[in-house]
């Protein structure tokens, strides 16, 4: 293509390439002397040919710029520009771009720069774009957790810890129980059918064969414990005095790694003055035991991982007899049925026995029984309870008044229809009997008739006039007493009438009160001129009176237990106004009996 002419004064060449633009320079020389030309460059044009990519493998972090921890993008046509992911690469402190954009360097690569990368070249011709092209970048180890983080285990169970590690290329991984090698490699270790012997503490090493780095994780602490099983309580004492006795209670279990937590019934047993818990918890100790000490005592066993609660264990506490009563009541009237009932708290139950007037009984239960009260068993009653284990024992006093009673047969009572009759009774020597009716001195007659000993009294029949309170006073030299009875007699109605006005003016208001003598009180109803008004309690209210509201207003009075009724009216009339002067007419009213 280069052809030297004129003497080799002119140089041709003949299809010139890029590698034709100089600079050239002509050296002449004769016998004499020497020269040379200045330099003569060439412009030449040319289409694009591919670029160039030389790649290197980097290592992350790297320090310098040689070998390969720098990479270089090379191409040999100028104005070229570079693309990583298709977005422009821009110069900044660890990004270079150098011989007019031909050459791309990036320090310290990371795990970021891996491309693809391409390159576009272009010219006032034509313009081409690279292949793309992807660096492979090592990088350091990152963070190698564990899984699972729970640390304990029941024996028997099977277990997978996992290890992961952020590198390039993959990381080899490696298994340590305790510092020591396993023969297990791998992301996984797994534990099947672990037993104590493989507690501890098992780590994760991964090493890249790249970066000939490694790294090793944090321990995960495994603890393999044996179930809980087996739990019983024991206690060292069953017979207990309260205040006196102590008592400790011992649990024991199978399984490892226990702790105890004692309950009486729901709560929590914690230490105190009188409580105390040693042996890790496994005994429990009361010192000078209370009635509240009984439980149920449960021991809760547990390890983290199982757990059992024990049978229930009660203390049989002997304490008492404390707090002694006697209920029953503090008078009674002659032939009542009485008892009197001797109560106290005691472990074992206590025994009784029972004083009258300081007297002793042939009462040894707790329940003292009067069939028929007299006035003699009137005085002062002592319980005594006794508990033959404690040895301990608690007396008690009641107070008895008998009184007496007036006794009647129970019945209901209609007056003129009935009959009935009211007793006196009384024991002991009786000097005399006297009846009162209402606070006044009661005698025979009428209906009324006594007994040849005034112990009875015979209402025959019985009349209204019987209605009311009956005393009876018996006494002698010594004493007296009186006994009441309300004797209740049904009758009525009697005695019907109307209260209100029997004329009022025009406009006004007028009330009607209709009463009656009735037990049981009376039911009323009012008709007006005959017809019913449908006003069923005694009053009967006219708010404005007028021409319409005159008339006969009639009130009837009923007794549902004496099946009785009687009526009553009242005429009412309006005032008239007469020559200045005012003049009432009205009609009396009348009683109607049926």
């Amino acid at each position: 293509r280069v052809q030297l002419t004129d003497g080799g004064a002119t140089l041709t060449i003949v299809n010139v390439t890029r590698y034709d633009q100089g600079p050239f320079m002509c050296h002449v020389s004769n016998l004499v002397s020497t020269g040379t030309s200045d330099p003569v460059t060439l412009s030449i044009h040319c289409e694009l040919l591919t670029c160039m990519f030389i790649s290197l493998h980097i290592s992350k972090f790297s320090s310098s710029m040689i070998d390969s921890e720098s990479l270089s993008f090379v191409s040999y046509t100028p104005f070229a520009s570079r693309y990583k992911h298709y977005l422009s690469v821009t110069a900044s402190d660890r990004v270079q771009l150098t011989d007019g954009g031909s050459i791309l360097s990036i320090i310290n690569v990371t795990r970021y720069d891996q491309g693809p990368f391409i390159c576009h070249v272009f010219n006032n011709f034509s313009n081409y774009t690279s292949d793309p092209v992807e660096l492979s970048i090592s990088c350091e180890l990152q963070g190698l957790p564990l899984s699972p983080s729970q640390e304990h285990y029941e024996e028997g169970s099977n277990i997978i810890l996992s290890c992961s590690a952020d590198s390039r290329p993959s990381a080899q991984l490696h298994w340590f129980l305790n510092g020591d090698l396993l023969p297990d490699t791998g992301p996984e270790l797994r534990l099947m059918n672990i037993q104590m012997s493989q507690s501890g503490n098992y780590s994760c090493q991964a090493f890249n064969n790249k970066t000939m780095r490694n790294q090793t994780s944090q321990p995960a602490v495994i603890s393999v414990l044996a179930p809980v099983s087996g739990v019983v309580v024991a206690s060292n004492n069953t017979h207990l005095f309260e205040f006196s006795s102590s008592v400790s209670l011992s649990c024991s279990s199978s399984g490892s790694s226990l702790s105890f937590l004692w309950m009486n019934g729901s709560s929590e047993v914690t230490q105190s003055d009188r409580i105390q818990l040693t042996d890790g918890g496994a005994t429990l100790t009361i010192i000078n035991v209370t009635r509240y000490d009984q439980g149920p005592f449960r021991c809760n066993v547990s390890n983290g991982v199982t757990g059992e609660i024990s049978l229930p264990v009660y203390l049989f506490i002997q304490y008492g007899p404390d707090n002694a009563t006697i209920k029953g009541p503090k008078s009674a009237h002659v032939g009542d049925f009485t008892m009197l009932y001797c109560s106290t708290t005691s472990v074992p139950s206590a025994t009784f026995t029972w004083l009258f007037n300081g007297n002793p009984t042939s009462f040894h239960e707790a329940v003292y029984v009067l069939p028929s009260i007299t006035v003699s068993d009137s005085g002062t009653y002592t319980c005594t309870a006794v508990n033959a284990v404690t040895g301990q024992t608690r007396t008690v006093t009641h107070e008895l008044t008998v009184v007496a009673t007036i006794r009647s047969p129970a019945a209901i009572l209609i007056e003129d229809k009935s009959s009935t009759n009211l007793s006196c009774e009384a024991s002991g020597s009786i000097g005399t009997r006297d009846w009162m009716k209402d606070g006044r001195p009661l005698h025979p007659g009428g209906t009324v008739s006594f007994s040849l000993d005034n112990r009875i009294i015979f209402l025959q029949p019985v009349q209204s006039s019987n209605h009311g309170t009956y005393q009876c006073r018996v006494s002698n030299p010594v004493s007296a007493m009186t006994a009441s009875y309300n004797l209740t007699v049904n009758f009525g109605p009697h005695n019907i009438s109307i209260d209100g006005p029997s004329a009022a003016a025009p406009g006004g208001r007028v009330m009607l009160r209709c009463t009656a003598d009735s037990v049981p009180p009376a039911n009323f109803s009012w008709t007006f001129n005959g017809n019913e008004t449908h006003v069923n309690t005694s009053l009967y209210v006219i708010e404005r009176l007028d021409e319409d509201s005159i008339g006969n207003y009639t009130c009837t009075a009923s007794n549902m237990m004496t099946m009785w009724e009687n009526s009553t009216f009242v005429h009412l009339k309006l005032c008239v106004l007469l020559n200045a002067g005012l003049t009432v007419r009205s009609y009396s009213s009348f009683l109607l009996v049926y």
